[in-house]
């Protein structure tokens, strides 16, 4: 029984709610797609055929599947959480999907209802009822961000459905019939029409629903407000008129407002009354004369909605203010509307007087309905003005900016203009300032006007939104021709540093083509406002003489030349003027020689001045602050269709350059995976993306990639106007080597041997550089190495352009040392982490070695020495193993193995032969290749017992035994186990000897001895975690999990499981995590939550995909088969049954008695519900066929 139903909204945004959980993020929006299509036909069966081509149209039969059954899966594991039985939301199988209308909901459903029910009643009252039911249902547009063909299509039927219904709604309540219209219920028409036109502000219809409304309220000013908006929509969007019902309105309007007062006329008929001027008053101020003006903000709205009772408050308004004016020597010149204007003869008075006014305003006890107060703006400026010829008025453009500047104010803010300022600026009360908001367009005034802020003590508030305004600006950046993607964090972190006061010298380093300049000049635009314009950008790509940095810096401000003046103290003086932000451009060449200097004194001489420098060296000044400009993101391997790439900036680049240049370019399923490894190949470089899509008119992603094997010859431009460095890659880097001291560049040669990253130690050891630290710190600052701080070492590397680069300036001679060097120097390492891979230093060497990886595999690839190729073998097969690269490890030990006889008689050359010979069948036994592995190993034991190494004896039986175990030979797997045990405990060896009690667990396990197998495997438990080897105390909770699995205890089972889980998961044991996931998504399915049991076995399915385990995968397949008959899916259950059973025959696996148990179990289950024709036949199919067939249908929930 379904205690409480999920609620999906559809209208307004897609969300699903159950009680207090709501779920409105999906795993992709395909999944939100597919939910809102499901919701919107609700109680309908849709075969999957059809979701498929509705939602991946354009992708392969499979891989719809595919995406299928991973939406459904994540939507499954939202809306039937554990607890929830699997089908109880969404019910699906192999043909078909639907939501159970008995367990959903939704607001569309619940709105077409209520427009049905309202079609069907008769009663006026009950239909009006209704209709606002349905239209309070509407909460937006239907599935806004959402872009499916059919939802465009509901979209608008719904709107007018919606639409209609409030037209109809208002029609009702309107007439006498439906016992008219309340001043409550007119309130809530207003809203519903509003809501109406919000969602189709050209329908003429509802733009008269609403006038009709306010007119019948009473409030002719917004209803001719409301037709002058319609008819300006109209025209503007139309090209039409209102039509004669909207004119006769339009009639009915002009009738009623000349049939009452409007604010206006009531203000005429009882104005405020004004002091009458005495004869002996003195003449108003001539000559330079300071104006201040007010206005109360909205008072307009005030009149119309308390009437008279505004008129008491307004008197109280103009006493307040005429009080402040005869204080402070102002005279009154008139009023303007609810405001004055005020002359003053002084400045500071205007200025005092305007403070003491908003305070008066803001001290006074308003009356509750006027909410806080009058919200009064003023604006104080000063100009040369005359008197008109009555001598009580002036005239002249002051005047004209004065009110200009009001405009621009917010209700309890006092703007100030730049002559006023001018005036005051040494003269203002202690505690007062002017906050300078920078400079702004006044509208109808050509010049632009600095404009000020007046903050004084006891002001209200300080802080107000942007000034009703244009910004001018009156710096300069140069023009883009082209899209900028992407760096919005960039931006956003260049912004928060330049602006927070603290930084003065910013520099942006990268290597050359990473967009340093681009990003520059983005960040720069965003910054115009935060320095009010003054933001300029100085090219110097071009300059190569430190000495001539201040006529470039006259150029970038557009200043003449002067004769007389010193070129740097003519930018002085410019930049003083106001805070700047200057822009200097590609400066690495002017770092030496004096032009760090020239812009340290710079900045000491214009304390306001901030720089933003892009360079590829730091300038090396105090107080300079780097920002290191990486490459853009990449795909990084990942595989995914054109709506996946197009989430990668540097694929956004590469479509939009492509573009340019071939305009139908397009990302396709099938040019995709190309693109994604070309866009990783130029490692998100700017640059070298531009120039690979340049070629995009003659060339496929796909011959792009072939043609980076010259990588510098391909990538060149044939675009003029291209500045000489940025024509080529080579050009780009050559720029940079160029400029690096002798010994320098010998040193960034010989780093191209490394592969991936180095430490500092590796470097020195490789290149026989002494000072090796302190090179690599200045090929740090000149951007040529980059840098990781992610470990307990910080680790440098190169980009690949730049390592292919550095390569070919490497001589013969000098490669072939530096790789004997690099090859010695990792097969140490190697040597040196295998023995701990066992032992408490097991996470950090498994790092240690997984940070080296490319080094590793590039110093085996370089060694020839046969002596060597063993060691390797003996020292790097435990890494692969555990880390899941078994395909690889096992295809370099056979290799190795292939490559070196033998029938050499040295002993050390035997012991390292046998050791290989025991990695190469633990890597076969990983991938379930039980006749190769027991091969290997039975080579390895006898050339052990030859030898007389008991200890390299007992490793080796002890392996040999787990593939027995595995083939279900248990007196074989005994055997083995008993003399590996022996002769472990013979050589005191306490962690050999726990690592063959987990197996003689394992095996009493397999053999139904459960007491035992606890006994055996609890108390390797202990000695693993003292001796802090989490590799084999995983492989030992695991196998108690089995052992209580199969007593019964599941919640004690899962316990084990997951603890074993994270401690693989932070190991990064691939294998073990896709075991762990495997082991409980068994126990999850045994408890009855089908949900968690799909995505753990999903996981888990993915790692032997990807591991090729095929042992891994044969027990997936069986547990996936439990929980699909648990789930009713029997057909699905029996077809697994097979494949997974012809899987085990192939690899020669045998059952445990408990997992012979549950799967026999399963099969009965399944045959007493298919029938035993039926059964058998879809056994049969599924043993025939292929394991990846078998895979896909595993994935099919």
């Amino acid at each position: 029984m379904i205690s409480e139903s999920w609620h999906i909204q559809l209208f307004g945004a897609l969300r699903a709610r159950q009680g207090e959980r709501v779920v409105a993020r999906f795993r992709t929006q395909k999944t939100g797609a597919l939910l809102a299509f499901l919701a919107f036909h609700l109680g309908r069966s849709h075969p999957r055929e059809v979701l498929i081509e509705l939602l991946w149209p354009d992708t392969a039969p499979e891989s719809g599947r595919h995406n299928l059954s991973l939406a459904l899966s994540s939507l499954r594991s939202q809306l039937e959480p554990p607890g929830v039985p699997s089908g109880t939301v969404i019910v699906a199988d192999r043909l078909s999907v639907e939501l159970n209308p008995a367990a959903v909901a939704t607001d569309v459903g619940a709105f077409e209802q209520a427009l049905r029910r309202a079609a069907q009643e008769r009663d006026e009252n009950r239909r009006a009822d209704l209709l606002a039911q349905a239209a309070d249902r509407y909460a937006g547009t239907l599935l806004p961000g959402y872009y499916e063909d059919w939802i465009a299509v509901e979209q608008e039927r719904l709107a007018l459905r919606f639409q209609e219904a409030v037209h109809q709604l208002i029609v009702l309540r309107e007439r006498g019939g439906a016992g008219g219209a309340s001043d409550e219920d007119t309130q809530s028409l207003v809203a519903y029409a509003r809501r109406a036109l919000e969602a189709d502000p050209l329908r003429e219809e509802a733009h008269q629903d609403l006038i009709r409304l306010l007119l019948g309220a009473g409030q002719g000013p917004a209803a001719l407000r409301q037709w002058r908006e319609m008819e300006r929509v109209l025209d503007e969007e139309m090209a039409e008129e209102p039509g004669g019902a909207s004119r006769q309105l339009l009639r009915e309007i002009e009738a009623q407002l000349s049939a009452r007062p409007t604010p206006a006329q009531s203000r005429a008929a009882s104005p405020v009354p004004r002091p009458v001027a005495s004869p002996t008053e003195d003449p108003l101020p001539s000559g330079t004369v300071t104006f201040l003006l007010t206005d109360i903000e909205g008072s307009t709205a005030r009149w119309e909605h308390v009437g008279e009772a505004f008129r008491q408050a307004l008197e109280r308004h103009h006493a307040l203010l005429r009080d402040a004016f005869r204080r402070h020597g102002g005279r009154e010149v008139k009023e303007t509307g609810d405001g004055f204007l005020v002359a003053f003869p002084a400045a500071s008075d205007a200025l005092a007087c305007a403070a003491a006014a908003q305070r008066a305003l803001g001290d006074e006890p308003w009356p509750e309905w006027l909410g806080g107060g009058l919200s009064v703006r003023a604006a104080v400026h000063s100009g040369d003005v005359r008197r008109d010829a009555s001598g009580e008025d002036y005239h002249g453009p002051a005047l004209h900016r004065a009110s200009r500047i009001l405009a621009a104010a917010h209700g309890g803010q006092v703007l100030v203009s730049e002559a006023t300022a001018a005036l005051v600026r040494r003269d203002l009360e202690a505690g007062v300032r002017l906050t300078d908001l920078g400079l702004y367009r006044l509208r109808g005034v050509e010049a632009p006007e600095r404009l000020f802020q007046l903050d004084y003590p006891g002001a209200a508030r300080t802080e107000y939104p942007p000034l009703a305004a244009e910004r001018a600006h009156t710096g300069s950046l140069p023009l883009q021709f082209t899209r900028f993607f992407g760096r919005e964090k960039e931006i956003a972190r260049v912004g928060e540093i330049l602006r927070d006061g603290q930084t003065r010298l910013l520099t942006l380093t990268g290597p050359g083509g990473t967009g340093k300049t681009r990003l520059a000049v983005e960040a720069a635009a965003h910054l115009l406002d935060s320095f009010e314009g003054a933001v300029w950008f100085a090219p110097l790509a071009d300059l190569d003489d430190p000495n001539r940095l201040a006529d470039a810096l006259l150029d970038a401000l557009s200043l003449p030349r002067s004769a007389e003046a010193d070129p740097a103290e003519q930018v002085v003086a410019a930049l003083s003027a106001q805070a700047s932000l200057l822009v200097l451009d590609n400066f690495e060449q002017l770092v030496e020689g004096g032009g760090a200097e020239a812009v340290q004194n710079l900045l000491a001489r214009v304390p306001t001045l901030t720089c933003l420098v892009t360079s590829r060296q730091l300038l090396g000044l105090p107080g300079e602050r780097e920002f290191v400009v990486a490459p853009l993101p990449t795909p990084g391997g990942a595989n995914g269709g054109p709506e996946r790439l197009g989430a990668y900036e540097s694929v956004r680049l590469f479509v939009d350059r492509a573009q340019a240049v071939k305009p139908d370019f397009q990302v396709t399923n099938g040019n995709a995976p190309a693109l994604a490894e070309l866009c990783d190949r130029l490692e998100g470089i700017p640059l070298a993306i531009e120039l690979a899509a340049a070629r995009a008119q003659v060339l496929t992603p796909a011959q792009m990639l072939e043609q980076l094997a010259n990588r510098f010859e391909f990538l060149v431009s044939r675009r003029r106007g291209v500045v000489e460095r940025q024509r080529t890659l080579r050009a780009a880097v050559d720029w940079s080597f160029r400029l690096l001291a002798p010994e320098l560049q010998r040193f960034f040669a010989a780093l191209s041997v490394f592969r991936g990253g180095w430490t500092a130690e590796a470097a020195e050891a490789v290149t026989g550089e002494p000072l090796a630290l302190d090179h690599l710190a200045q090929l740090r600052e000149c951007s040529l190495v980059l840098t990781e701080d992610t470990g307990p070492q910080m680790r440098f590397r190169l980009l690949e352009s730049l390592r292919e680069y550095a390569g070919g300036r490497l001589a013969s001679e000098e490669r072939a040392r530096a790789e004997r060097r690099h090859a010695d120097f990792f097969l140490a390492l190697a040597e040196e982490g295998a023995p701990k891979l066992t032992g408490p230093e097991q996470q950090t060497w498994l790092q240690r070695l997984h940070a080296d990886h490319d080094n590793l595999r590039a110093a085996l690839a370089n060694t020839r020495d046969e002596e060597a190729l063993l060691r390797w073998a003996g020292a790097l097969w435990r890494f692969w193993s555990i880390r899941g690269h078994v395909t690889e490890g096992r295809r370099a030990l056979i290799d190795i193995l292939t490559r070196v006889p033998d029938s050499h008689p040295a002993l050390g050359r035997a012991t390292l032969r046998a050791a290989a010979l025991d990695g190469a069948g633990a890597l076969a036994h990983d991938q379930g290749d039980y006749p190769a592995a027991a091969a290997l190993h039975d080579a390895g034991t006898a050339l052990w017992r030859d030898l007389g190494d008991e200890r390299g004896l007992a490793t080796s039986l002890n392996n040999r035994g787990n593939v027995a175990l595995d083939q279900g030979d248990f007196d074989e797997a005994a055997r083995c186990y008993d003399e590996a045990l022996a002769l472990y405990r013979a050589a005191g060896d306490v962690v050999g000897a726990a690592k063959v009690s987990t197996n003689l667990g394992a095996l009493a396990f397999d053999q139904g001895d459960w007491d035992r197998a606890a006994a055996l495997l609890e108390e390797s438990v202990v000695i693993k975690r003292e001796m802090g080897n989490v590799y084999g105390l995983a492989i030992s909770l695991d196998l108690l999990g089995s052992v209580e699995k199969g007593r019964g205890h599941l919640d004690r089972a899962a316990g084990r499981y997951e603890e074993a889980l994270a401690l693989r998961r932070a190991l990064d044991h691939k294998q073990g995590i896709g075991m762990s996931l495997a082991n409980l998504g068994s126990v999850r399915a045994l408890q009855g939550d089908a949900s968690a049991a799909d995505a753990t076995l999903q996981e888990s399915l993915t790692l032997f995909e990807e591991l090729a385990d095929q042992r891994g995968i044969a027990e997936c397949l069986l547990v996936v088969a439990q929980v699909a008959a648990a789930q009713g899916r029997h057909e699905q259950a029996a077809l697994l049954l097979g494949a997974a059973a012809a899987l085990r025959e192939t690899l020669g696996m045998s059952l445990t008695a408990a997992e012979q148990i549950a799967e026999e179990g399963c099969r009965e289950a399944v045959r007493v519900q298919l029938g035993v024709n039926r059964f058998d036949q879809a056994v049969a199919q599924g043993r025939e066929m292929t394991r990846e067939q078998a895979i896909l249908l595993a994935r099919d929930a």
